[in-house]
């Protein structure tokens, strides 16, 4: 993989135009992705099926991958990222028909993320898919400046995904949002990504006699919360004191938010 780093710089990817493959990869590019491809080392992170690599042997196959030459490990990582969006929103059909394609990288996935004002910080996005009158149909609106990954010459078929909902909290850009109103939890349900420490928290707390609801979460909802916290796997629970710029409650960390910070910790510290 090692002189494929080297190529992604000098001759690099090529923009030829055309209908198809309008970008062109290095050689070596085509020959590492093969060779990853047919030993079935791309896409595992996100993956729920039969021939998924248990995550503490693919952790540092990949991590080795990316020292050898980040640039072309990023084509399967955004195929694995769709996989797990498919996995968790689509229809079984839609799965059938998109995720063994993507599994066996004859189909690669992208990133679309960036925006006029809204690069690396994922929360400022302002593209929306707004629902219609007829279930499954979606008006988009907003500019991507930038896909990752969104034209190559390394697989048949590219996807790109794009998702939505009706104006209610759904996540953080590395976080998952918690709101306490009358002694009860609130999370939004679906169309969140599943977080792991998220999940593990919802657990503990139920295991403790804390009522945990998962459901939509109107923005309006939030802001009238007791408390709200977030949660992610380097920070555990993260107390919220503001949102728009409003105090939450006291504007201080909350009697339940403590309380639950404390059931994480001993959850933690019993576990880990």
């Amino acid at each position: 993989m090692c002189p494929a780093n080297k190529d992604a710089d000098e001759p690099g990817a090529k923009f030829v135009g055309g209908n198809e493959h309008a970008v062109v990869t290095p050689d070596s590019f085509k020959n590492v992705y093969k060779t990853v491809m047919d030993a079935e080392l791309g896409p595992q992170f996100g993956y729920r099926g039969e021939g998924k690599i248990p995550l503490c042997w693919y952790a540092p196959i990949l991590e080795m991958q990316s020292a050898a030459s980040p640039s072309i490990v990023m084509f399967w990582c955004l195929t694995q990222g769709a996989i797990t969006v498919l996995q968790e929103f689509a229809t079984q059909k839609q799965q059938d028909l998109f995720i063994p394609k993507l599994r066996t990288g004859e189909w690669g996935g992208t990133m679309g993320l960036t925006e006029p004002g809204a690069g690396s910080e994922v929360g400022a996005c302002k593209s929306r898919a707004i629902p219609t009158d007829v279930p499954g149909k979606y008006k988009l609106t907003g500019t991507k400046c930038f896909i990752s990954s969104g034209d190559h010459d390394l697989t048949e078929n590219i996807k790109a995904l794009f998702t939505g909902e009706k104006g209610n909290v759904l996540e953080g850009t590395v976080t998952n949002v918690f709101i306490v109103k009358k002694g009860k939890v609130f999370t939004p349900g679906r169309g969140v990504l599943p977080g792991t420490t998220a999940g593990a928290l919802i657990k503990a707390m139920r295991k403790s006699g804390i009522k945990v609801i998962k459901g939509r979460v109107a923005m309006a909802v939030l802001r009238r919360a007791d408390e709200v916290f977030l949660t992610n796997a380097p920070r555990g629970v993260i107390p919220v004191v503001r949102v728009d710029g409003r105090k939450i409650g006291t504007g201080k960390p909350g009697t339940m938010t403590r309380k639950i910070m404390a059931i994480f910790k001993e959850y933690v510290c019993r576990n880990i």
